[in-house]
Parts: structure tokens; sequence; C-alpha cells
């Protein structure tokens, strides 16, 4: 009853003596609803599931009802709202047999209840509700009742297309695929008039609906009545053609209903214009002119074409046309391989000549740089371009490897820099495009780890547009053998994303598709997808043989191509002959012309030296014009720019009434007391410390900082505490770094110059947007921080397509920053190695060359790695990120152990003195007054030093025999520091000594690399590199703390005993 009074006041206007409701309480109703949904017994909750299944017999109109959601409104003199979802099925159970019992004993129910059913159940039964001009009169209450029925069933037939439909849509422009890939996960008989109790005899008989806005909507009339014949083909128009929307499963209201008005009706009503039209065939031609021209030239290269697929470039062209008509006037775009020729060609105008010369393979490395380049089809590229209607645009596509989807976390954290740097805000001039395979995006599982990014603060963009390509294949696998789920895009339902399927053989339906997806991302900042089915010519590449593994489909394929049945000849058939736009004779004359033009830049392609005379080398985007002047090589400070931030980090300088806990007071004081009193006590500046000095004087600066991981705020070992919560008052938070530190001259706080957020547990998704983060400008230091070193193997394929190369094959730079805590404490063999081996087997510095020049060395490299024990040292390293003319990664083994070791403390000296003041390569052990008695010369890196060193102090073991140095930068390697520690000790023995196994950690690096020094030294003869450490493992630590102690122990004696 309660549900059918709903529906009724929902869907008939009523007319006459406006009733006026009172003596609700809304607040109160409202707890009384929320406490008998909690207190639902199990017995009504099954029957209400039975109902559903049809497993009982229950009144028609009530039954109807049930699955529908309401919400009452107590504060309107309509009971109801139209359209506001909160309920479920089993309240409006509930609220039905309350009516059941307030009709047997009206005190049977709350007061509230009671109320109600007395004052709307006469309104409805007496018919009061029919008083409309356009409602039926005299109508009994059986009548009613099946009016209300049919109303109620109608709308349910709309619902399931609007839910369902995409599934029987024309979406397969082969014809083999139906529902996706059929898992039998869809019901047909839910979009069949039979299901909801309608038969043939129903459908031309008018039935009323009042001013229920859903078929207002879909079917653009003002009447109240409709007729099931018209709904159906209503529907079937909208949602099974070569559009099929999924929607749907958004449980917003306000996106849902935006949605359903810009399917329902303004994409309906849209018609594309005679320029419209001819600007999409040209487009189609230039796809399809391309694709063949390579295919004639270079026949026997691989260029993983688009053929089968041409209505990409429109797709491509529209979204960015569209988005710079609501204001976009910056993509970032990546994209795999497939297609990406062409899209350098037609969509970012990337010259053709220049194309057209690297599939000649005349291309040399630059050689004043060295580079070992990339295939063509891996290339990135930038252009600015005017869109038809005069909107200047930038477009940037970002170098992708083959690892498919590796490259979008890259593009999300690029764009973020992008707006960052660009002051946009809201986030609508800069938009990310990401372009996907069918087989990737269900496949990969970066795809989720970088969606799940999307909404949240610190990593959103506004909104990614999703374009999949779908050729219905991956490789040689089959759609129904690569996944679970019908669709490869249903991991986009998991962010809630409006997906769009559509047929690529319809040009226009793809087009239309791309405004949608603009629209909507510009509207709710959020993604969309559009899914554009189509298929792939030939093989993975021009060579392979589809007709191996996927006869049926090639035989289909092979007889589209053979008919001519293909989206740019369909396209040109229908503006020919049903649109009338064009004739046979305008159409080659754009073909002519298209040709023409590839043609002359073929020929400009073969004169190789006017074309290494025009290309250079790119190194750097328009943000990094001003590396080579930016900021002084001197990593140190003064003493007064310390003082100011410690006392502007300074817990008294905290807001007044911020509660912080007790505890974190006292570690607060104590980091800014030892930066102001520190030399003059006997504690000096520790870890956690230093590094909020380099932070907070790179802010000083103007350098913008971002740190990002997992527990990063706090710090998994709980030394960083850069975000402070306030223990009384829920989310309220205090950044000392953005809201305490101000600009020493203007006064204003840093704010958003310093950002630092805790990820979401990935490592792929993450680290891939902080590396795409450092790319866009050379005026921030962007940290990444593992929470275990181990943990960062999650994202392996960022570091070895992206971090480790991009310089040496794309030419692009980054100063992207890691922490990688590492050290053997007992903790197992997943919370001990980082595994510095795998990063140094990366290095590119040649361990036969004995290279003395430091600058040139850290120029030459691919990356820097670091493992340091002093806070002044990894303060100084940090700076030296951005004081320098240009960027390169740096990877740092941070401590555990040693972050608040008391031999793991700096003075402010060492922070604060020009000149010596600065980062240290290696920190020589502490001379004996005579060198030619030292026995061993040790060289450590790490954690470890402070376990040799502890032992000699607590042991008062003699100094003058054994030496302990640092390398505190690994690679490059030290080589002049290493030799000139030799020299001061003629008769030591040259050991390296590590904590983890000898087939891991740095020896097999090291031990090349010292053989090399001892050779420059002449003495290769005479002495050779001895090693102590733990033997080799398969695991890089043993999990029981027994074994760890004796392998511990092990070590410290071998490197004393004598």
């Amino acid at each position: 009853m309660y549900r059918c009074l709903l529906r009724t006041s929902n869907t008939l206007r009523r007319k006459g003596t406006t009733l006026k409701y009172k003596g609700y309480n809304c607040r109160s109703y409202r707890c009384f609803l929320y406490t008998a949904k909690r207190n639902l017994s199990t017995n009504t909750l099954h029957r209400s599931r039975s109902i559903l299944s049809n497993k009982i017999s229950i009144a028609s109109p009530t039954a109807s009802i049930l699955c529908h959601k309401r919400l009452f409104n107590p504060n309107s003199s309509n009971p109801h709202r139209p359209n506001d979802t909160v309920h479920s099925g089993s309240i409006g159970q509930y609220a039905d047999d309350l009516f059941e019992r307030w009709q047997k004993d009206p005190n049977s129910v709350d007061k509230s209840w009671r109320e109600y059913f007395e004052k709307y159940h006469g309104y409805f039964s007496a018919g009061e509700f029919l008083a409309d001009a356009e409602a039926p009169s005299n109508v009994s209450n059986e009548a009613a009742l099946k009016m209300i029925d049919d109303a109620t069933n109608l709308l349910k037939l709309v619902r399931s297309y609007q839910s369902y439909g995409h599934y029987i849509a024309q979406l397969d422009p082969l014809g083999i695929l139906q529902q996706g890939v059929d898992r039998k996960q869809f019901q047909p008989e839910l979009l069949r008039k039979e299901t909801w109790g309608f038969t043939d005899a129903d459908l031309d008989r008018p039935i009323f609906v009042g001013d229920h806005r859903q078929f207002l909507l879909l079917m653009g009339v003002d009447s109240a009545y409709v007729t099931l014949r018209a709904v159906e083909n209503k529907l079937r128009e909208v949602y099974c053609g070569t559009i099929g929307y999924q929607y749907m499963h958004i449980a917003n209201f306000e996106r849902n209903q935006w949605l359903r008005k810009a399917i329902e009706r303004d994409i309906q009503d849209y018609t594309a214009s005679k320029e419209e039209k001819i600007r999409i065939l040209d487009r189609l031609l230039w796809a399809e002119e391309f694709e063949n021209f390579l295919d004639i030239k270079y026949p026997a290269q691989k260029r993983f074409g688009i053929n089968g697929a041409e209505a990409f470039v429109p797709l491509l062209k529209e979204i960015i046309d569209e988005g710079a008509r609501l204001g976009i006037s910056d993509f970032v775009i990546g994209m795999p391989h497939r297609g990406r020729l062409l899209f350098l060609a037609t969509v970012l105008r990337k010259p053709l000549w220049q194309i057209f010369y690297e599939f000649r393979g005349m291309a040399i490395p630059w050689e004043q740089i060295g580079d070992s380049g990339d295939v063509k089809y891996h290339l990135g590229h930038s252009s600015d371009r005017s869109t038809p209607d005069g909107q200047n645009v930038h477009l940037s596509l970002f170098p992708n490897p083959s690892h498919l989807e590796a490259v979008d976390p890259v593009i999300m954290g690029k764009t973020r820099a992008k707006q960052y740097f660009n002051g946009d805000l809201d986030r609508r001039k800069t938009a990310a495009i990401i372009i996907h395979g069918d087989a990737s995006f269900s496949g990969q599982g970066v795809v989720y780890e970088s969606m799940a990014l999307t909404d949240l603060p610190k990593y959103t963009t506004g909104g990614v547009i999703h374009v999949i390509v779908n050729n219905q294949i991956g490789f040689t696998t089959d759609a129904y053998d690569s996944r679970s789920s019908p669709y490869c895009t249903d991991v986009a339902r998991s962010v809630a994303a409006p997906i769009l399927h559509v047929n690529g053989d319809d040009a226009e339906a793809v087009t239309k598709c791309a405004k949608i997806a603009v629209r909507y991302r510009q509207e709710f900042a959020s993604d969309a997808v559009v899914d554009m089915l189509c298929f792939r010519r030939y093989g993975h590449n021009e060579g392979d043989e589809p007709m191996f593994t996927q006869p049926t489909m090639y035989r289909v394929i092979n007889d589209k191509m053979k008919s001519k049945q293909v989206v740019t000849e369909s396209y040109k058939a229908k503006l020919v002959n049903e649109d009338k736009i064009l004739n046979e004779n305008e159409i080659k004359d754009i073909q002519n012309k298209i040709r023409s033009i590839m043609s002359d830049n073929y020929e400009l392609s073969a004169n190789k030296e006017d074309i290494e005379a025009e290309l250079r080398a790119d190194w750097l985007g328009a943000n990094w014009s001003d590396i080579m002047s930016s900021l002084s090589e001197d990593t140190s400070i003064d003493e007064e720019t310390a003082h100011y931030i410690a006392n502007s980090v300074h817990p008294d300088s905290f807001p007044d009434g911020f509660a912080v806990h007790r505890k974190l007071v006292k570690i607060l004081k104590e980091r800014s007391e030892s930066v102001l009193h520190g030399d003059a006590q006997s504690h000096g500046i520790d870890w956690g410390t230093a590094e909020m000095l380099a932070y907070a004087s790179l802010l000083l600066e103007g350098v913008h900082v971002r740190v990002s991981g997992q527990d990063c705020e706090r710090g998994t070992f709980s030394h960083r505490h850069a975000v402070v919560h306030d223990q009384e008052v829920y989310k309220k938070k205090y950044i000392p770094l953005s809201q305490g530190l101000k600009n020493k001259i203007t006064g204003k706080e840093v704010g958003d110059l310093f950002q630092i957020s805790n990820s979401n547990l990935s490592e792929f998704g993450v680290l891939g947007f902080e590396y795409g983060y450092s790319c866009e400008s050379p005026k921030s230091l962007t940290i990444w921080e593992a929470q275990f070193g181990d943990f960062a193997n999650g994202a392996q394929v960022i570091f070895d397509q992206f971090i480790s190369s991009s310089e040496i094959k794309w030419l692009r730079q980054s100063g992207l920053t890691l922490f990688l805590p590492h050290g053997y404490e007992g903790g197992g063999p997943e919370h001990s190695s980082a595994r510095i081996e795998r990063y140094l087997q990366m290095s590119s510095d040649n361990e036969l060359h004995f290279e003395a020049d430091e600058a040139k060395q850290i120029a030459a490299c691919n990356w820097q790695i670091v493992n340091i024990t002093s806070p002044s040292n990894f303060f100084h390293c940090l700076r030296r990120q951005v004081h320098r003319p240009f960027r390169k990664p740096l990877i740092v083994f941070t401590p555990k152990y040693g972050l608040r070791h008391p031999l793991a403390t700096s003075s402010l000296s060492e922070f604060t003195e020009k000149g010596s003041a600065k980062f240290r390569w290696v920190i020589p052990g502490k001379a004996p007054a005579d060198p030619t008695n030292v026995k061993k010369l040790i060289f450590c890196s790490g954690k470890v030093w402070i376990n040799l060193e502890e032992h000699r102090q607590k042991n008062k073991l003699d100094e003058n025999q054994v030496v302990i140095s640092r390398v505190e930068q690994i690679s490059p390697f030290p080589y002049q520091q290493v030799a000139d520690e030799i020299r001061k000790y003629e008769n030591a023995q040259v050991i390296w000594l590590q904590e983890e196994p000898k087939n891991m950690g740095a020896w097999s690096y090291v031990q090349p690399r010292m053989h090399t020094v001892l050779k420059h030294l002449n003495l290769a003869d005479e002495k050779e590199l001895a090693y102590i450490g733990r033997k080799p493992n398969a695991s890089p630590a043993t999990g029981y703390p027994q074994v760890h102690k004796a392998e511990h122990n092990q070590i410290i004696q071998e490197a004393f005993g004598l």
C-alpha cells in the first residue's frame, strides 16, 4: 500500500484541493525509518526476496513497486518527491506490513505512520488524484489500480532497457559477438513486454503516465498518455542502436539524470551539420590513405596499423574539438603502439616527412648526446594546433613502451603536474586522454590501480577520457578467453564511470560518443569511457597470419574488405546517396589531395642531409627551458635560514587550540631544538630533522616539493610527522611545512608548494603517477616512498621501462626521487632488503673506465643510487637534486634502524658551512696517527656501518688497525674517492663488507669497479678485494631470529678479527 501511494503520487498529477501536510518532524521521521530498516526481521527480508523472485503471490500493484526506490518527503504538499532514491525494496515491504496492521488495528502502528495512513489512504482511495484535466474520470478503484499497474510496469520496461539495452545493441561490426562476451549474466526476458505483464493486444492501448519525467524525457512529448508500441520503438532506437549506453550502475542521482537527458534527448535530437559530415569523411579518408600508403611503400615493416578501426581518427579529433569548445586548452595523451603512427600523423600532425624518414631506417643516434633511441611506434610528440572552431590547443603524446597500460598512471601524473604549474585548480583546462586496447584494459592490473586514483584528492586530474580501440582480440587470444566479464570495460564500473559502447562502422555515432564523454568529464570532473568496437585488418602486426588462430573472424573480415563494407566506404556512400552532400568526383578530389601531400613528403624524406640539419634533439619541454640558469649548485644553507625553519615548524607556533598528541609535542620540540641549539648540546640533528630542513629550504627557494607513498605523512617508521592530527577534532590536520612555513619576504604561507599525501595501497600505479608528475617541470622535487623497500618490486615495470631508461630512449629527463627503506634487522625475507642489486644492475656506468670527474660521471649516468648514513649528507643529496642544470632520478636506500640512532646524527655546521657543507660520495674512516699500521681498510654502505661502529665503541676496540669508510653513493661509483682512501693505507687489506647475501646487495656491482681502482693505482697484482658478508642465498634474509643474530655476529667478528 505504501509503495502504491508512493508511485501514484509520482505518476498522477493532482488538481483541485491543495493538501497541507502537518505534524511531521523530518529528523525524527528519518530516524524512525532508519531504525526500522536496521530492525527488519529475517522473515520480512526473506519474504521480500521471495516476492522479488516470484515465489509467492501478492497483489500486482504492490509487488510491482517493491523493487523501485523512492523517498518520502514530509515537508512537501506532495507527500513524495519524484525521482528521489534512498529506500530499498525491503523498506517498501515493511511499510506494506505496517499498512496491513493499521487496517486491522490503527493503534498497532507508530503515531507517524497512523497519521500518514489516515490522511492519505482516504485521499488516494477516493480517487482525488484523478482530478487532472487529462486524467479519466469516474474511475473505479479496480481501474485505478490497473492504471497504476500499467504505468509502473511500463516504467520497469523502460528501466530494463536503460540498464540492459546495451547487451542487444548493434555493436559488433563483424556480427560475431553478442552481449559482449556472453557469460549468461544477462537475462533477455527482461526486455520482453510479456515479462512486465503486457501482450500484443496492449501495443496501441493508451497508457496514462501523467507527468512522469522518465517518459517525458524519453518520448519528447507533453501528453500524459503513451502507447506501448511507441515506447518500445523509442527504447530500441535509443538503447539498442549502434551505441550501447552503460550508465545505470552510477548511483549518483545528479550524474545519472544528466546522462539520461544527454542520451535520450540531447544526442537523439542532435544531427551533424553538412560541414561536420564532410569533416568526418575527410578524417576517415586520411586514416585510410595513410595506412594504405605505408602498406605500399613499406610492406615488410611493422607499423601496427589501425586498418579496420579508421573511425579512431574522427573519434579522437572530436574529443579534442569538443574539449576545446568546453574550455580545455591542453591535452596529455597516452596510447599503445597500435595506431600510434596514424595518430602522430593525423591528430598531432607530426611532419609526414619525419615519419617517412624513420621508416627509411636512416636515422642515427644524435652524435652529440649518444641516445639509443626507440622504435618509431613508441615515440612521443607534442604540438599546438587549431580546431575547426578556431580554438588553440596543445597536444602532447607521451612516449610509451610495449608494456601495455604501463603509461596510464604516468599520463595521470603528468596531467596533474600540468594543472598545478598552470594554476588549473578546477582542472577544466588540462585533461588526460588515455587510449587502450580491449585485451589490455581488462587484463592489466595497472588499469584499476590507475583508475582507483581518479577521485583521491591529491591524485585526481578532474577525470580521464578513456578510449578503447576494441579489436575484439588480444594478439591471438579471443575475447571469450581473455576475460571473465561480458565487456572489457567492466573495470570502469568500479569508479562509476559511464561507458559508451559504439560500433566503429558508424562514424557519426562515434563522434556522438566523443561529445558525451567530454561533456560529462567537464560537467562532473569524472572519468568517462568510450569503447569503440572495430576489427583488426591484419594480424598482431602486418607480417602475422591471423587465419592460423582466428579463421572464422578473418573469413568475415576478408569478406567485408572484398565487398567494401567498411566504415570509410559506407560513409562515402551515405554522403553521396542518402545525404546528397558530396558527389563521387568531390570525394576523389579529397583523396587525390591527401595522396599528393603524402607523396611530396615521401620525396622530402629521402634528403638525409637536409633532414638531419632540420631535426633537433628535443630534450626539454617549455617548462624546462630555463633549467640551465636555475639554482646555484651550492647545497648549503645559512644558519639564519635553518633557525627560521626550526622556529616556523616548532609546536609553539601551531594554531591556538590545536590538540597535539603529547608524545608528538616532545618529538617535534626536540627536532626544532636540535637545530636551534644542536651544536651546544650532546645530541645532534637526526634523519627526520635533516629531511625537514631539506624540504623547507627548497620551499623557501620557490621549489615545489611533493611527497607521496603509503604512510608517508607519518613515515612507516614514525620519523617524519609531516602531517599533525588534532587529537580532539575529527579530520582536523595541520601541516607545518605548508601552513606554518611562510615566505621570508612576503609572509605568505607556502601552501600547496608543499604537498604530501598518503597514497592508496598501490606501487605500480602510484609510482607511475609520480614519475609522470616529475617529468613536467624541473622546478620540483617529486618523491615516492615505498612502505618497505622490497615492496617496490610491485612497480618494476616503471623502474625498467621509464625511470632507468627514458632519458636514453626518449630524451626525457626526470628528477624523481625514490625512498626505499632497507636494512637487516631480523624482519625476515620481505622486510629487510630493498634489492639494491637490481637497481645497480641497471646502472649505465662503465666498470672498466676509471672516471675522476664527478660532474661528468653524474651527467653521463642514467640514475644515482645512494645508501646514506649521515643526516647532513641526506640533506645535501636532496637539495643537490634541483641545484644543478640537469635532472637525474635518485634512489635512496633509506634507514630504519638509523633514523634515530645517536651515531647517525649531524651537527648544524654540516648543513651551513659553505664549501665544506656538501654531499660526500665517500665518508672516510677515522685515520690513525700512523697509516702504515692499518691492517684492514673496510668499505661498506648504509646501516651496517652503524653496527660496526657501535660494536667498536661498545667493546673499546683499537681504531689503529681497522679503518671503516662509508660509500654513501654507490652509483655512479666514486672511483677517485675510493682510490684516495686506498692510497692512504698501503699495507691494508681492502675489503668490501655488506649485510646482504653475496649474490645480492652491492657486491656484484662494486667488485669489478674496485678492481678498476686497484688497476688504476697499479695495485691489481698486489691486492685483491676481499668479501665479508652473508653467503649466497635464494632468499634475501632468514626468518629465524637466532639465525639472523648468528649471521650478524659472524660479519662483525670477521670485520674486526685480525
